[in-house]
């Protein structure tokens, strides 16, 4: 009969730790930080699942040699999301790492690191292309109104009685 209380008790412990788990799982296991490329200089650093509404100190650095790009301080969400839009100078620089540690703290408790494939693409400076644009506009025109005038045209018959009648 000692065998009949043994599931039951069993059931209560499995029961009372999944219980206990959910609130634990619940939480956090790792810190989240992103690092995107915006424009020519233009790097956004966007993070979630940090510390909710604290201060954090970024600092922006050539992962290469080590050396600081530029420093700045962003303040976190109510729910612990980060975004910082930063102009840095990026000649010469292929690697960009972004750091995020609390104030005054010698480590950084995450980061992110950018690898830049190339030179920033410049923006077109060719010739203007709108003068080549509309010619080419106007001759389609003109070549379209001259095939619809020459399928328009059937010939003009001489109206009147057919021979004989």
């Amino acid at each position: 009969m000692r065998w009949l209380r043994f599931p039951p008790v069993l059931g209560a412990v499995v029961l009372a730790g999944l219980a206990l788990a959910g609130p634990a799982a619940a939480q956090p296991d790792h810190l989240h930080l992103d690092l995107a490329l915006v424009g020519c200089g233009d790097v956004k650093v966007s993070g979630f699942e940090l510390p909710a509404s604290t201060s954090l100190d970024v600092r922006f650095q050539n992962a290469a040699s080590g050396a600081t790009l530029k420093r700045a301080t962003a303040t976190t969400g109510k729910d612990g999301s980060l975004s910082l839009d930063a102009k840095l100078p990026l000649t010469g620089v292929r690697t960009v790492r972004a750091t995020v540690a609390r104030p005054g703290a010698a480590k950084p408790f995450v980061f992110s690191e950018l690898s830049i494939s190339g030179e920033c693409p410049l923006p077109f400076t060719g010739p203007a292309r709108a003068p080549a644009t509309a010619a080419l506009g106007l001759s389609l025109l003109a070549a379209g109104t001259l095939l619809v005038g020459v399928s328009v045209y059937r010939g003009r018959h001489r109206a009147g009685r057919l021979p004989g009648h």
